[in-house]
Order: structure tokens, then C-alpha cells, then sequence
């Protein structure tokens, strides 16, 4: 889940703790049933991506994609969309964040 802070969170996240935390990212486990896990990043998905991006130094321009997370969060499916994908595979192989979310969910693998 993403803390988007132009909406209300799930009421069932009080539900969850936090185990394990990094800058951006945060892994939640249920209070009462240990197996279920929530990763959340901060803030929105689309402004984290591309901030990870700028930590990166991967420009999204590269890409044929806005730098604004507004206009990223327009793209009708953008999980579609070849450029995007390009560009996940590169912040994917560059990103000690994205490295962090791979380990926690092979954790329950």
C-alpha cells in the first residue's frame, strides 16, 4: 500500500504493526496473525517511484515519462505502457530500496 496523503488510510491498518523500516518503505505484520504483512511506502506511489528514480539518477525523461508524479498518476494504465516498464527495470536493478522489498516478500516465498 502506498500513505497517499490526499486519502483516508485503511481503518483495518491499525491492525498492524511495524517490524521493519527503511527510509521509504515500512513492513507491517498483523497483530493478531503474524503471516499476514503489509509493505507500505512513503509517500505515494507514483512520488516515490520517481523519487527513487532522482536518488538513482534515473531520469524518467529517458524513459518518454513526466518527472511530475501528478502527470505520471494520469497516464491511462501506465502499467501498460513499454517505457514504464523499461524504467522499473532499471530502478529495479539500481534501487536499495526496491532490494529491500524483494528480501521482505522472498521472506514469506
Amino acid at each position: 500500500i502506498d500513505e497517499d496523503p490526499y486519502s483516508d488510510q485503511p481503518s483495518d491498518l491499525e491492525n498492524y504493526i511495524e517490524k521493519d523500516a527503511r527510509s521509504t518503505v515500512k513492513l507491517l505484520i498483523r497483530k493478531d496473525d503474524r503471516s499476514k504483512r503489509l509493505i507500505q511506502i512513503s509517500p505515494y506511489l507514483e512520488h516515490w517511484l520517481l523519487d527513487r528514480a532522482r536518488q538513482n539518477r534515473i531520469s524518467p525523461k529517458d524513459f518518454g515519462l513526466p518527472n511530475d508524479p501528478k502527470e505520471l498518476h494520469s497516464i491511462p494504465h501506465v502499467e501498460r505502457n513499454r517505457n514504464f516498464h523499461s524504467f522499473l527495470n532499471e530502478l529495479i536493478e539500481a534501487d536499495d530500496e526496491i532490494d529491500t522489498l524483494k528480501k521482505w516478500i522472498m521472506e514469506v516465498s
